[in-house]
């Protein structure tokens, strides 16, 4: 449900217990917990099957060196680091994915709980992708320096990777800063109001 039609239903002058704009709230709600069920579904297949794919490249990649890719354990760090995000993604999304919505006849409260839980898993979520990429900064930073040590990477190759790397990893960070601050938040702070607004 987007934000600012959920301020617009609230704020409306027939917002009482049994105006059609709660009914329409509450629908809309429905409507829009169901899709995120299906978008947490795909997610975290995606997640999962892209970290399980990764990690069987790299293990065929360590076989082929004959035991040389022991060695890097610069790179089983990053790994490792991949794992834990992915395992803390899937466990949100799984999360998300058992959310009953609210039946059409439930309060507006039990409607604002479930909306709020959800604002708060998609907060979490975001915080766990930001951490991942923060992490990933130190992480390439050595496997860079390594590779040079090792002979395998020239400088002139290390400088084109850690161009690309700070690129990639500063638009990444920026977006789940922006996405943090501009929308997940705003949106958790808006429900916790609403529903605190209701209680009172």
């Amino acid at each position: 449900m987007d934000l600012a039609e959920l301020k617009t239903l609230w704020n409306s002058p027939e917002n009482t217990p049994n105006s059609d704009s709660k009914r329409i709230f509450i629908d809309r709600a429905i409507q829009s917990l169901n899709r995120q069920r299906t978008v947490a579904r795909g997610m975290s297949v995606y997640v999962i099957g892209m970290t399980a794919a990764t990690t069987g490249f790299s293990a065929w990649q360590l076989l082929k060196a004959k035991g040389e890719g022991i060695e890097a354990w610069y790179a089983h760090l990053m790994l490792a680091a991949t794992w834990i995000a992915a395992i803390a993604m899937a466990t949100h999304y799984k999360r998300r994915m058992q959310a009953v919505p609210p039946a059409a006849h439930h309060s507006t409260r039990v409607t604002l709980e479930t909306l709020l839980d959800r604002a708060r898993s998609r907060y979490r979520e975001t915080q766990i992708l930001l951490g991942l990429f923060l992490s990933l900064i130190p992480l390439l930073t050595i496997a860079i320096e390594q590779l040079q040590l090792n002979g395998k990477m020239r400088p002139h190759e290390a400088s084109s990777a850690a161009t690309m790397a700070a690129v990639i990893l500063v638009s990444g960070i920026g977006w789940f800063l922006f996405d943090l601050f501009a929308r997940k938040r705003p949106e958790l702070r808006h429900l916790q109001t609403l529903l605190r607004e209701y209680q009172a």
